[in-house]
């Protein structure tokens, strides 16, 4: 089983910050471990009693093996920690120097560096040492600074995923001298030839995959409404690669390709979907069911699939350079799955029933990612116990009723957002045009002023929140205040 090595090195008075990275990284590894692949973490409170030349730090190093970890995780906030006795330095810092001695010499381990900013001043006994230690790291790792448990928790789960996508993704398809090349000019050689083990090379054609009868042991016919649909089983290292060749299906109710409990799965070059492509129907352009190691690189996946992605149940899916468009349901649909997304494209999904993602116990990293020109009067992101983190997330010229959960990296311009919440606010006692300034510009901010009066040394805003969790915040701004009455609908 492979491992994933951490180092985590902070002082004392992050205590909350550790068990927390504790106790997400035991989670997670749960999680990996099914699919091979496990968190090895490091901390001086797990190393045993012993003796070294340079005392119990030297113990400390033996066991941390920091010059060999993949991730070397410090945090500071006001304290710098202790003096190590003859070596000058304190015990956190001295394991920060072991990291980017290492990192300079041999590339690892990746180093990621937190600062707390909470009650933070200039004045504190130790801010300058910090700062400076904080102005050293920057050009060499990723530097984060943080207000809250709940933003590091972010960001360290990111940090997880994207290890573990680094792990798998070079190994999707393993061994490539031991798989027998076909190429498939029929739809009849392309089924027969699905298997484990096996390369597939399709010409510039299309292909209706429900124009031949299945031969392989692996595939089955799957009655549906409409017709039959191809479900694919229990296959591993299979690669189907296209010359922008086109797979179809023509019944409405029939999802294009399904896999199921297969592993190390890449397709290629690939228009994917229905036809006639415009429209609506009921079966997705691709599912999988309880797979693991799927590299799905520069799809078409089209017309109009209730989703373009159907996960379920699937672990260290990877999408890159990809575009879905004209759904009927959603984009993506997720359950109990994982996917890294970049470089791809969401668009044309008009008069969705459902959200444009929608996840459900599910995770998603998303970097360089488009959704555009999608209609919905739901939401773009609809998230059950789920995550969605991103870099370079761009939202532009969508019409839907609500954006749902925000995330980093996201840029929003020309949209139309559909519903709005309509409030108001009223002084009730004699009140400064400074003040009632004052609240237009905190209203102003989030929410879209319908109208505005200053009247008597009283005033009342009436606005719009793009959601209830503007609102909210807005009543807890407002519940110690005697003056000034939120009102809703």
């Amino acid at each position: 089983m492979e491992s994933i090595r951490i180092v985590l090195a902070s002082p004392s008075d992050l205590k909350d910050e550790r068990t927390l990275i504790t106790n997400i990284i035991n989670i997670t590894d749960k999680r990996f471990k099914k699919q091979g692949i496990t968190l090895d973490l490091r901390r001086w409170e797990d190393t045993p009693p012993g003796a070294n030349s340079i005392g119990g730090q030297g113990t400390i190093d033996d066991d941390l093996e920091i010059a060999d970890a993949d991730i070397f995780i410090c945090l500071y906030w006001k304290k710098i920690g202790t003096i190590i006795e003859g070596l000058d330095e304190t015990g956190t810092e001295h394991e920060l120097n072991i990291a980017i001695d290492s990192f300079k010499r041999n590339g690892k381990p990746d180093i990621k560096f937190f600062l707390k900013k909470t009650n933070v001043t200039e004045g504190d006994e130790n801010y300058s040492q910090i700062m400076d230690i904080a102005k050293k790291i920057q050009p060499l790792a990723l530097y984060k600074e943080f207000d809250s448990l709940d933003e590091l928790k972010n960001v360290i789960e990111e940090i997880l995923f994207a290890e573990f996508f680094k792990k798998n993704t070079e190994s999707v398809i393993s061994n490539d001298k031991e798989k027998t090349y076909v190429e498939a000019d029929t739809e009849l050689k392309l089924l027969e030839s699905i298997a484990s083990d096996q390369r597939i090379i399709l010409h510039n054609k299309f292909y209706d995959v429900l124009s031949a009868k299945p031969t392989s042991k692996n595939i089955y016919l799957n009655e549906v409404f409409d017709g039959h649909e191809i479900i694919i089983e229990d296959i591993t290292n299979f690669a189907l690669i296209g010359d922008e060749s086109k797979i179809i299906t023509n019944p409405r109710y029939a999802t294009v390709l399904t896999f199921r409990r297969c592993d190390n799965i890449t397709l290629s070059n690939l228009f994917i979907g229905h036809t006639p492509h415009k429209g609506e129907c009921v079966g997705a352009v691709l599912s999988f069911i309880e797979c693991n190691n799927v590299v799905l690189n520069n799809l078409e996946l089209f017309g109009c699939g209730t989703y373009g992605l159907d996960l379920h149940n699937s672990n260290n899916i990877v999408m890159n350079g990809c575009h879905i468009y004209e759904c009927s349901y959603g984009g993506i649909f997720m359950e109990s799955s994982d996917l890294f997304m970049k470089n791809s494209i969401i668009s044309d999904c008009h008069d969705l029933a459902g959200c444009v993602l929608e996840l459900n116990s599910s995770y998603i990293n998303m970097k360089n990612v488009l959704i555009t020109k999608n209609t919905t009067e739901n939401c773009i992101f609809a998230l059950t116990d789920s995550n969605i983190y991103g870099e370079a997330i761009t939202i532009c010229k969508n019409r839907y009723g609500r954006l749902g959960r925000e995330t980093d990296g996201l840029s929003l311009n020309n949209n139309i957002q559909l519903y709005w919440y309509p409030a108001e606010i009223n002084s009730v006692n004699s009140t400064s045009h400074e003040i009632y300034e004052e609240e237009l510009e905190y209203i102003s901010q989030k929410s879209r002023i319908i109208k505005s009066l200053y009247d008597n040394e009283k005033f009342s805003i009436q606005f719009e929140a793009p959601n209830m969790e503007t609102i909210k915040e807005y009543s807890e701004h407002y519940s110690d205040n005697p003056n000034i009455q939120l009102g809703c609908g």
